[in-house]
């Protein structure tokens, strides 16, 4: 109706719209969803259908570079840091939040490692599928996306 080039997802919008951003097609995604940093977006602005927004405009934007220097991660220990604390495809281990997450992450670098040490023997891990999770952020970056020649603007 605006004349903007649009997209049907073939599975979740996360997926395209973090795709859009790897393919230099977007440079930030709007969305309330975290995990969009996770799915490896460059930028997220949040906060649109807030009332902070129609009262005042006030939007929050989250760099991922920044976040990242911030916290100290790489990205990979981000995401499994995201992971631990529960995400859209499984369940954080009870007595894991987000501080616990970091610590445990920088203390022991990935998920796999942390199981097998003294310090994460201590949780619970029936409900946890990390290696589902971390497949289903990767196809961010797998996603088909059009050719930038393909998208034309309309009156």
């Amino acid at each position: 109706m605006c004349g903007v080039p649009y997209f049907y997802a073939k599975g979740e919008a996360d997926f395209l719209c973090a795709g859009l951003c790897h393919a230099g097609l977007a440079s930030a995604v709007i969305s309330e969803d975290m995990d969009m940093l996770t799915h490896g977006a460059p930028i997220l602005i949040r906060g649109i259908n807030d009332n902070s927004f129609r009262k005042d405009k006030t939007v929050t934007i989250y760099r991922l570079d920044n976040v990242l220097t911030n916290l100290k991660l790489t990205m990979p220990q981000f995401v499994d840091m995201c992971i631990l604390c529960g995400c859209d495809y499984t369940e954080s281990p009870r007595g894991i939040g987000t501080k616990t997450a970091h610590r445990l992450i920088k203390s022991h670098s990935d998920i796999e490692t942390l199981i097998t040490s003294d310090d994460g023997k201590r949780y619970d891990y029936s409900n946890f599928y990390y290696e589902r999770s971390r497949k289903e952020f990767k196809q961010s970056y797998q996603e088909t996306i059009p050719p930038k020649e393909t998208l034309t603007w309309t009156d």
